[in-house]
């Protein structure tokens, strides 16, 4: 059954009702997690499943408590390396592991904890299995994505509230997603690649985010055209951010990190506006873990320097600001604003923008010399008018553009819809704090828990917007 098989799908030990069998996913659990692959374009008859456990622990208890437990889980590597084995010998890509729940990321990488974790992919770690392994013969083992168990969705416990637990099936789906490109990435070779013009680096892209070798490492050879002037009119969704999760780095690696940030920075959708400075803060943020970088300010000069050395050429004055005025005011989520601030002055005209949403008094805004800055960012409507108010002269047509902007979100969260605007709304003191002085009161919708819920489902697995009825009532169900 291997040998057909595209992804290898670990779960934990057998419930009650899958005890008789032995097989995994048959509760309402697996119901749900069938339907979370088809919503990630993987039919489940692609998806191998096991258990790590091969009956259920007496107790059902926790596989890693005591000594005698170690001993007993020390059993189940005699079953998952001759697995692991058959899996490797088969022909074809070589497939990607999904660990669903904490026991098999205990297992298969060491891992503690699954919420903050779920996501990343685990190549060249430390696998508890890697001695066993060994000692059947396998060399490689396949990526590891560990992920949230779908029983989790049912009687998972949070410090927020049950929402939060459902709000987790998207990013399951995330992740199963990721785990199905990772595994259409493991056939190699070697990439010898020489733009000249936007169409070679089309194919440059397409090939960072084909070419993984069986180690983890990106084997690729990027040479740029020094007279050459790239512009990428429409290169969308090659992939790349995928397969950085999946590159081991090595300190100080900049040569492959440089044409990871370029290929993040060329991301432009049809209205040349760019669209990747997410990717690229959770790429540094990526790189700052494992020690590429140590601050910001080694960041974004890094990223300044290589799209001065690619010789990008920004369609128009308008995209350039957004680009750098996007990234900066993303960091502003994860960093501390003295520190983005200060990067402010190194990068000097290259950057132009700050999200001062972020600061919460003038003061602050004051301090950092932001009053000086222009907000391209879509984020930083309501910083214009804070702006407006300090004295700092704003474009009367922008102006009048952010008022329109912030009256349209107010409006979509009184009806309700969508859903993330009104959980912006709600959730955004400030904005409340603005309405509440300019307007005088505040929209009031309350939201039962189903209908959140429902919103949330529709918002995030509909591409065009529209009702899955039967997959909504499935899980309303379930």
């Amino acid at each position: 059954k291997c040998q057909k098989q595209g992804d290898f799908t670990y779960c934990p030990a057998c419930n009650l009702k899958a005890q008789p069998w032995a097989s995994p996913f048959v509760g309402r659990s697996g119901k749900l997690r069938n339907l979370m692959l088809e919503k990630a374009s993987i039919h489940p008859s692609k998806v191998y499943s096991t258990n790590i456990l091969k009956c259920r622990p007496p107790f059902n208890k926790y596989p890693y408590g005591d000594i005698q437990a170690q001993a007993e889980a020390h059993c189940i590597h005699n079953f998952l390396a001759p697995e692991l084995k058959a899996l490797a010998a088969r022909e074809g890509p070589q497939p990607t592991i999904i660990a669903a729940g904490a026991q098999p990321s205990r297992v298969l990488v060491n891992l503690d904890g699954i919420k903050e974790r779920r996501g990343y992919v685990y190549v060249t770690g430390d696998y508890p299995l890697n001695a066993q392994v060994a000692a059947e013969g396998i060399e490689w083992l396949p990526p590891v994505v560990p992920t949230i168990h779908p029983a989790f969705m049912f009687h998972g416990k949070t410090k927020n509230s049950d929402d939060e637990v459902r709000n987790l099936i998207p990013l399951t789906i995330g992740d199963y997603m990721k785990a199905m490109r990772i595994a259409k990435t493991q056939e190699l070779r070697r990439v010898n690649v020489q733009t000249n013009n936007s169409m070679d680096l089309k194919f440059a892209l397409d090939a960072i985010a084909d070419e993984v070798d069986k180690a983890g490492r990106l084997t690729l050879d990027f040479e740029w055209d020094p007279d050459a002037k790239v512009r990428v009119p429409h290169v969308v969704g090659v992939g790349v951010h995928d397969v950085v999760y999946c590159v081991p780095w090595k300190d100080g690696d900049t040569d492959i990190l440089r044409v990871f940030i370029l290929a993040r920075a060329l991301t432009y959708n049809s209205k040349f506006k760019v669209v990747a400075h997410n990717g690229l803060t959770a790429d540094f943020i990526l790189m700052e873990e494992l020690g590429i970088f140590e601050s910001v300010e080694q960041f974004l000069p890094c990223l300044r320097d290589t799209m001065l050395d690619a010789h990008i050429v920004y369609p128009d004055e308008l995209s350039k600001l957004e680009f750098w005025g996007s990234v900066v005011t993303d960091l502003c989520f994860w960093k501390d604003q003295k520190e983005v601030g200060n990067i402010f002055t190194y990068c000097g005209q290259d950057v132009y923008a700050a999200d001062v949403l972020h600061a919460s008094t003038d003061t602050e805004i004051t301090d950092l010399g932001l009053e000086k800055l222009v907000p391209i960012h879509n984020h930083c409507q309501l910083a214009l008018y804070r702006m407006h108010e300090l004295g700092v002269k704003v474009d009367k047509n922008r102006l009048k553009a952010a008022k329109k902007e912030i009256d349209d979100e107010r409006d979509a969260a009184i009806a309700g819809t969508p859903f993330e605007a009104m959980e912006n709304w709600r959730s955004n003191e400030q904005i409340h704090a603005f309405f509440k002085e300019k307007k005088g009161k505040l929209p009031r919708h309350r939201v039962t828990k189903k209908e959140t819920v429902d919103k949330f489902i529709l918002h995030k697995w509909s591409a065009q917007g529209d009702e899955d009825a039967s997959s909504l009532l499935t899980i309303r169900e379930l």
